[in-house]
Parts: C-alpha cells; structure tokens; sequence
C-alpha cells in the first residue's frame, strides 16, 4: 500500500492523509451484529464517496476469490450510491461498474491495466477520468458502457482471426453471393477469411510504419537544414536501387535509414549486421547513439565510410546491386 497504491492515489490528485479525501478501512457493514467489513480505501469527492479500492499483495492474483469479495463490498455501499471500485495488487488495476443492475458490481472489468506494461495513450486518456479534477459520474459511465461493448466486439473479431466460425462465414457469403450455403462452400471461405484478415492487418501496419518513418526522416532533415546551412555533416551518401529510387540526404544516417526502410527491416535483420561488435538494427535501445525508426532502432555510431560499408555488405548479401557513392567535402 505504501509503495503503490498512496502513490497511484496521488497520481490522481488525492491526498491519502487526507481523510475527507481518502478514508483508509472504510466500513462496508452488510452483516449486522458481527465484526465490521472494511473495504481498504474509499475515494470521496465533496464528501460523497465515489469509489471502493480493494488492495491485496503484489503477488497475489486477482482473481474470482477477490472479484467476490469486492462484490459483497459493492452491494454493502449501494446506500452511498458508489457507482466504481477498483480490484488491485499494486500491480494490475480491475476498475469495475453496476452496468448490467443497479447496486451489483459486474462481473467483468470494463477497463483494466498493468503498471509494469507499456501504458497507451488511451490507458492514459481512461485513467485521468478517475482524476480529482476530472471526475464525473454520468461521464464515465457512459464511459464504461461503451468500452463494455467496444472490448465485446473485440474479442468477437479476435475470435474470427484465429477460429472464424461457420455463422460469421455464412453472414459473408450472404453479403457477396447468392450461392447456398453449403458446409462445402463455408470450409473454402474459411482461410480465404483469414488470409483477408491477415492481409489488411499487414497493409495497415505497413501504412503505419512507414507515417513513422516519414515524419521521422520529415523531423531530421528540418533538423539537418538549420544546422548544416553552411557545411555538411562529414559528407553525404548516395544510394541508389535499380528501380531508380535515389536517397541523398544531408546524413548520412538518414540516407541509411530510408535505404534500409525501402529494403525491409525484416529482410536486414537476419543479415546481422555489426559495427565494432554492435549490431546495426535492433528492437531494444541500448546505451550507444541510436535512432529510433517504427519499432526499430539503429546504431548510428560510425563515419559516413562506416554506414557506406554497411550499405555495401546489405546489397552484396540481398544481391540488390545497389550503386552507393559518398561524396567527400572539399
């Protein structure tokens, strides 16, 4: 609690010593005459409570166990008209709603995330509604229903990549043929589907990465121009493919990057190329000069004759025939 979880109520922008904020053991009494029910946190917000915090250990899973028991909770606090509560080990973070009936707490999250984990933009954009200054009831939980559905829908389409079921392949056919639906016709649209399926999925990354890679070559030469007006780096690299596409720019290591975005990362990766005992191409950072291009990083240590060099043994290796000069300052 105290390493994780007073931490993320601050991040919120709640003060856990402060009790009209934050009350520590909040009693969620549903059985009269015994030992009170302490849920471990209650949110209040201009002295109503908004939210329920159950914490268990960071080892701990969370799973139907504890679902329940902050369930009981849930119900136990339907007089203070709570509406959210959150299931976490410090670690992973369940936020919960009484979407489906009024005063019971759904069975399934309808958002979650891990600290530990790349956290998206849109992890982000969900977490600052729980903010102190953001929070609004009616917001978030109009909110919820939609990422309820969203994350429904989902998991439907995932299940069509990998298993797509006859009702699916039958609801396409009937959108592009008139033919019966047959088991016959239903098994042969089956890895047509997929092979859609993996095609647009491809297509988009590829779209995607290659934004990235021209705002990122868009963003260097801007750079390369206010800072080389009246010299160059240490020469510039010209390459050119046999299809007559030509990459000259004032580094060398943008030349080098857009040469290698052409080619593919994923057919110069497996060359291994190194540098001093550094590979040219990763998909981690490491402590030496690197840029980072998509999902990949490369080493930009070395001169101009270094990535030349490179160049040369990616062409010789791929049998691109690629024609590279370096053009040396006089």
């Amino acid at each position: 609690k105290q390493a994780f979880i007073l931490p993320f109520f601050r991040a919120l922008g709640y003060d856990p010593f402060n009790l009209s904020e934050i009350v520590p053991e909040f009693n969620a009494d549903f059985q009269k005459n015994k030992k009170p029910n302490c849920i471990d946190y209650c949110i209040f917000k201009n002295d109503s409570p908004i939210l329920l915090v159950e914490c268990k250990s960071i080892n701990e899973k969370l799973e139907e166990e504890e679902k329940n028991q902050l369930q009981g909770y849930f119900s136990a606090c339907a007089k203070n008209h709570v509406k959210f509560a959150i299931l976490t080990n410090g670690q992973e973070y369940k936020f919960y709603a009484d979407m489906d009936k009024d005063n019971i707490m759904d069975d399934e999250p309808f958002w979650q995330f891990n600290i530990t984990t790349e956290i998206k933009d849109t992890d982000m954009e969900q977490l600052y509604q729980f903010h102190k200054k953001k929070f609004n009831q009616e917001e978030i939980t109009e909110n919820a229903k939609r990422l309820k559905y969203y994350n429904a829908v989902q998991e439907v389409i995932k299940k069509q990549f990998s298993d797509t079921d006859d009702d699916f392949v039958k609801f396409i056919l009937g959108k592009i043929s008139n033919e019966k639906k047959t088991e016959q016709r239903i098994n042969m649209l089956k890895p047509i589907i997929k092979d859609v399926f993996d095609k647009i999925i491809k297509d988009n990354n590829d779209k995607q990465f290659e934004n990235k890679i021209t705002q990122g070559i868009k963003k260097e030469n801007t750079q390369c121009n206010n800072n080389h007006t009246n010299k160059e780096n240490s020469g510039q690299l010209i390459v050119i493919f046999e299809d007559g596409t030509k990459f000259q720019y004032l580094e060398p290591k943008i030349t080098l990057a857009k040469t290698i975005e052409k080619i593919g990362f994923e057919k110069v990766v497996p060359l291994e190329i190194k540098h001093n005992e550094i590979y040219l191409i990763s998909k981690e950072k490491t402590k030496f000069k690197t840029r980072q291009y998509g999902d990949y990083y490369i080493h930009t240590t070395g001169s101009p004759k270094t990535k030349k060099k490179q160049l040369q043994e990616i062409s010789e290796k791929l049998g691109l025939n690629l024609k590279i000069e370096l053009l040396q300052n006089k």
